[in-house]
């Protein structure tokens, strides 16, 4: 079965975001991700994963101004001097990296680069929107494919609230032989915990 992690950013908003690492661990997760932890001291992260035997599994590169509504600035070639900063920023956070973009395109750009440190994050509510076909990308693209994200469609909710199947699509994972970690990117319908009846029969397993 799939290792799932909680998002930090998304998950257990009713706490002050150093108060969900024991938030997470309490709710029988053994790793989280986050959007960004650019904000907060890495030393600090580093003891609350300590403390609370969790793994980081996943944070993004610097994005440029969130405010402003940029989410990535990768693509922009008069502003490469910024993005490489911003990797460099991120290695300090962290060892490894990966860039969303549509999975066809992606994958595309993965196989022409022809790299074996160039992976694909799968995010399973973004692709349903954008493409669906989850059964099969996931199959067709295991190997490039080593963390996913979740949430359900419409709404970014918690599995359970949408049209996704995903409890065939874990089973689906599993015949697969996927052994990466699924990360739970979504909004919780009302709080958090009450909202983690879905995964708690696999975090038990």
């Amino acid at each position: 079965m799939p290792k799932f992690c909680a998002n930090l950013t998304m998950l257990w908003n009713e706490v002050a975001f150093m108060d969900r690492f024991a938030a997470a661990a309490k709710a029988g997760f053994t790793g989280v991700e986050y959007l960004f932890p650019y904000e907060h001291d890495k030393d600090r992260l580093a003891a609350e994963l300590k403390k609370h035997g969790l793994s980081q599994v996943l944070h993004n590169l610097p994005a440029g101004d969130w405010a402003k509504g940029e989410r990535g600035i990768g693509c922009h070639p008069d502003r490469v001097k910024e993005f490489q900063a911003g990797v460099a920023t991120a290695i300090e956070y962290a060892t490894a990296g990966f860039f969303l973009s549509y999975s066809k395109q992606a994958l595309d750009i993965i196989t022409a680069v022809g790299s074996d440190n160039l992976f694909l994050q799968f995010d399973l509510y973004h692709a349903q929107v954008m493409e669906g076909d989850l059964a099969r990308t996931i199959e067709t693209s295991l190997k490039l494919i080593p963390h996913m994200q979740l949430a359900d469609n419409p709404g970014r909710n918690e599995p359970g609230t949408g049209e996704i199947n995903y409890p065939f699509l874990f089973a689906h994972m599993d015949r697969l032989g996927y052994s990466g970690w699924v990360g739970c990117e979504y909004k919780p319908k009302t709080t958090t915990d009450a909202g983690l009846g879905w995964v708690r029969p696999y975090l038990a397993r």
